[in-house]
Formats: structure tokens, C-alpha cells, sequence
């Protein structure tokens, strides 16, 4: 027998989705934070962070083939999820930086994700403390600091995203130096002290070129029939 899925076991698994996705929303209203199983709250956020993750990988498959991307759909789950401040520790521990890297960076081809998912992404990136020494390890590590300058530099992205992607780098960068005015700092020192976090200013439209130029062409051959 084939193993078909049928719309109501679709509509039933995306209702057990659904309900994963409540019962973590529900931690900071019907119940309060300590009254709930640390071991819980962490089985909730894994499930939320599969679920942005699986989007990802859905989506790589989707544009090979020309379709419509799901990143739009779980956009305002990923918008309440994070606008959540008690739950932002537990999607940092779990890995949120690199996601919403993953969300953020160009496309296949080189062109850039939808302008309403890099919006919301700056955006909620802008909410997010990462002050602690060990969120500073993760920024450096995520390669999130690559794409947002990028953005930031970019002439394909909106003045109010160059703005909001310029404020983010210059924070983290503060954050790094510890609070200093990194505007007194050579760019010699900035680009050696961050390199692992931040590309090179000089660098950032040829190699956001590069990357449209390549991944075009490597696009094209890939689905040439």
C-alpha cells in the first residue's frame, strides 16, 4: 500500500505543531517561569528552534525548484517566539544566533532573502542582549556578524535596513571593545580585533557581488535541462 499523506493528517500534524508552539507561549502567562520543569521549557524551545532549522532545509529544496518559500509563513511565529524576553536566554543556549544567520544570508543565487524577513530579523537581532561574555563567543562564532555587515553595506538593501544592520554592527562592536567609542579606533585595529566576527569594510560589495555573479551561474547549471 502507498504511504500517502492526507490533508487530514497534514492538518493534524501541523495541529501538534501548533500545539508545541502554545504550550511554550504559555510559559510566562498561565504559569509562571519557576513553576514550570527547567527540563520542559527546554524540550519547548528545542521544538520551536527544529522547526525555524527544518525551514531552512525545506526551503534550500524549494527554491531549486522555483517555488514559493516557507520562511514568510513561520515569520510571525518566529516574531512571537523571540518577543518573548524570559524565553531569549533559552534560544540563545539552543543556538538561535546561527538560525537566524542562516534566515539572514543571500540566497543561492546571491540575491538577498525577502525584504520583510531581513527587516523583522534586524530588528528582533536589535532586541537581543548579548553582553555576556559567552553570548560575545556565540556572535563571533555564529557568522551572523559576516551577514549583517553585508547588509549593512549592501546597495541592494534599503536605506532604513543599511541603518538598522550599520546600528547593530556598531553596538556589537562597542560590546566587544567593552563599551570603548570604537570611533577612536584605527580600522586597522577594528578590522584585525573582530575579523572573526565582522568581515573587512573594503571587502563587502565585492563580495557581495561575487556572490551573485557565482551563484547565478552556478544556479543556472544546476537546473539546466
Amino acid at each position: 500500500m502507498t504511504n500517502m499523506i492526507t490533508r487530514s493528517d497534514y492538518e493534524t500534524k501541523q495541529g501538534e505543531k501548533g500545539q508545541k508552539m502554545n504550550d511554550l507561549f504559555q510559559i510566562g502567562t498561565k504559569r509562571k517561569r519557576n513553576e514550570r520543569n527547567y527540563a520542559e521549557i527546554t524540550s519547548s524551545v528545542m521544538n520551536v528552534m527544529n522547526e525555524f532549522e527544518g525551514v531552512v532545509e525545506e526551503d534550500a529544496d524549494l527554491y531549486k525548484q522555483e517555488k514559493p518559500v516557507n520562511k514568510l509563513k513561520k515569520l510571525s511565529l518566529l516574531t512571537e517566539a523571540l518577543s518573548k524576553n524570559h524565553l531569549q536566554q533559552e534560544f540563545l543556549d539552543h543556538g538561535l544566533l546561527t538560525i537566524l544567520k542562516n534566515w539572514l544570508e543571500p540566497l543561492p543565487d546571491g540575491s538577498l532573502p525577502n525584504i520583510t524577513i531581513r527587516t523583522k530579523i534586524l530588528k528582533i537581532l536589535n532586541n537581543i542582549d548579548l553582553e555576556q561574555h559567552d553570548r560575545k563567543e556565540q556572535l563571533k562564532n555564529s557568522g551572523i556578524g559576516n551577514v549583517v555587515m553585508l547588509l549593512s553595506k549592501s546597495e541592494e538593501e534599503i536605506n532604513i535596513n543599511r541603518k538598522l544592520a550599520e546600528d547593530l554592527v556598531n553596538k556589537w562592536l562597542r560590546s566587544l571593545y567593552n563599551n570603548k567609542d570604537t570611533s577612536s579606533l584605527r580600522r586597522s585595529q577594528i578590522t584585525k580585533q573582530v575579523k572573526s566576527a565582522l568581515p573587512n569594510h573594503q571587502r563587502i560589495n565585492q563580495k557581495l557581488q561575487k556572490l551573485r555573479t557565482e551563484g547565478r551561474s552556478s544556479f543556472r547549471r544546476q537546473n539546466r535541462v
